[in-house]
């Protein structure tokens, strides 16, 4: 990819660069829910089957099914954070290492956040697909898209009340 069509900083505009790191943090897990949603639209997920199922000898959130993960609510303390490296086993062993959190509350009684979830989500998505979450995803939603000039889209409407430039009113 050599072109971006994107700012660091909507208030100071600085653009991005091919060499701009970004934090992305939770904005992956809309794209692994967008995975898994779509083995289940294929028939390969039950939401309501447990992990375990597509995850032989899983112990995180004994009994969670599919959905406690997506929807927060395994009881698992899933606030893990371990370096597990590079490569296409990391998501498989940081899996693994997760045997050891604890259950803090019963599975589906209550909403608590919980990234260690997701990434089970990822290797559930890796196992099924057969292939490493990089690819299924990047192959799924990451293809890159061919600028294009960038315009007013709204025709000098304010999309945006009270601010200035091309999302609100006209300077």
């Amino acid at each position: 990819m050599d072109d971006t069509v994107a700012v660091l900083n909507v208030e100071t505009g600085v653009e991005t660069t091919v060499d701009s790191l970004l934090q992305i943090g939770s904005v992956t897990k809309l794209l692994t829910a967008t995975l898994v949603m779509q083995l289940v639209d294929e028939g390969l997920i039950d939401l309501d089957a447990p992990a375990s199922e597509y995850l032989p000898g899983l112990r995180f959130g004994e009994g969670c099914t599919v959905r406690n993960l997506l929807t927060h609510s395994s009881g698992v303390d899933g606030d893990f954070v371990e370096d597990f490296g590079r490569g296409d086993d990391a998501i498989g062993r940081y899996v693994d290492a997760c045997d050891e959190l604890e259950q803090v509350l019963p599975v589906g009684s209550l909403f608590s956040y919980c990234n260690a979830g997701f990434v089970v989500l990822g290797r559930l998505v890796e196992v099924l697909r057969a292939r490493p979450f990089h690819l299924v995803l990047k192959r799924a939603h990451l293809r890159p898209a061919r600028p294009v000039p960038y315009g007013d889209p709204s025709g000098g409407r304010a999309v945006v009340p009270n601010r200035r430039g091309p999302h609100g009113a006209a300077p």
